[in-house]
């Protein structure tokens, strides 16, 4: 895959949608903040190479000026990633963190007086509060979801980094059917994912995943127990996800250790069943509430009990710079928009459900929404893969 994916090109039209965002929310300048878990709102701005790492970082945007805060005391080394393979800078400047030196560039810029839009909720509050303190004329405002629902949509160079991500997590659903066995560990499982996705170039992976016989509603990560062994009869739950070059994808994959258990197979159906018709009516213009909302009418009539009424995951989100770009759920305030990316992946338990009971999350599957509808990214079929014990 050509690593130059993303160009000035991209980083232009970025930049004039902020600037847009800016005018109309009446901010000066904006400054986010983004950390080794949740980079997005700094990667919007750097391009597609650079990598946090460790401990935070920060952008500060205005009408003529881009610059980049990382580093920091003791911690120089990771300014190396930038300097060392950033070809194309995104931003004007590289400087290195520190309070006295977020106080210079404000009133370099004359921001003493003016409205800053900040990302709050991953926003460090000892600076925050410290540049309040500093600045006591200034306002900060928070910016977070409006932020969130600019960069939900994709250029199509994005786009083709999501169906490539994609196809990566494609490869590990299609390679388990004939790789997983009885009595397998699952963090030996999970870490073999790591490395074939890390082979196909993969910078981050979030795998987890879950057997038990009846209760496949809540993935985790193996590290997070004492190793467990694959059994057969289990009802295996695994959630594929990794990025590449800073975006996400994921697959939600279930496999069965011998032949499915009938009420397994009747919630797979359910929950697929759920997947296609939320697939149906997702389109520009359309309400995540909306969409939340059928998912869990469709579970409901097949008799069991919908993602917001017993322990599970949500039942749909969009993906990108970050793993979830927007939660869909019957509360949902944000609409679909064209050129977006949303996994959906619906759970289903019993109506008496409690931990051990049957119940299932997902399958899950990629869609890219179009002009008038949307369009499955996975290339592979949905299906309850039986693995021969």
């Amino acid at each position: 895959m050509d690593k130059a994916l993303l160009t000035i090109e991209d980083k232009n039209w970025r930049f004039k949608r902020v600037r847009k965002m800016m005018s109309e929310k009446g901010i000066d300048a904006l400054l986010v903040a983004g950390d080794a878990v949740a980079e997005g709102a700094v990667r919007y701005f750097v391009g597609e190479f650079f990598k946090i790492g460790y401990g935070y970082t920060f952008v500060l945007f205005t009408e003529e000026r881009c610059i980049l805060f990382c580093g920091g005391e003791g911690r120089l080394y990771v300014v190396r990633n930038y300097l060392d393979y950033i070809r194309e800078p995104w931003t004007d400047e590289l400087r290195i963190i520190s309070a006295s030196g977020f106080i210079k560039a404000f009133k370099e810029l004359h921001l003493e007086n003016k409205k800053i839009g900040v990302n709050e909720p991953f926003f460090p509050a000892k600076v925050l509060n410290g540049l309040k303190h500093e600045m006591p004329h200034a306002v900060f405002n928070d910016i977070t979801m409006d932020f969130q629902a600019l960069r939900r949509t994709k250029t199509e160079r994005e786009i083709a980094i999501l169906q490539a991500c994609t196809d990566v997590c494609e490869d590990i659903w299609n390679f388990n059917k004939t790789f997983i066995k009885p009595d397998m560990l699952d963090y030996k499982i999970t870490s073999e994912w790591d490395y074939r996705m890390f082979g196909n170039h993969a910078n981050n992976t979030f795998n987890l995943m879950q057997n038990n016989p009846y209760d496949a509603t809540c993935p985790c990560w193996p590290s997070y127990h004492l190793p467990k062994a694959i059994k057969a009869g289990d009802t295996i739950l695994a959630e594929i996800t990794c990025t590449l070059h800073g975006y996400w994808a994921q697959r939600v994959a279930c496999y069965s250790m011998g032949e499915p258990k009938p009420i397994m197979q009747e919630l797979f159906e359910a929950n697929k069943l759920a997947q296609i018709e939320a697939a149906k009516i997702i389109k520009p213009g359309v309400a995540a509430a909306d969409v939340a909302k059928l998912i869990n009418q469709v579970i409901n009539n097949a008799g069991f009990l919908n993602p917001g009424q017993f322990d599970t995951g949500p039942c749909a989100h969009h993906c990108g710079l970050e793993v979830d770009e927007g939660t869909f759920s019957p509360g949902a305030d944000f609409v679909v928009g064209e050129n977006e990316v949303v996994v959906i992946h619906p759970g289903a338990a019993v109506k008496d459900w409690s931990l051990g009971k049957p119940g299932m999350f997902g399958p899950g599957n990629m869609y890219r929404v179009t002009r008038d509808g949307c369009v499955r990214m996975s290339k592979l079929p949905a299906e309850f893969s039986v693995i021969e014990c």
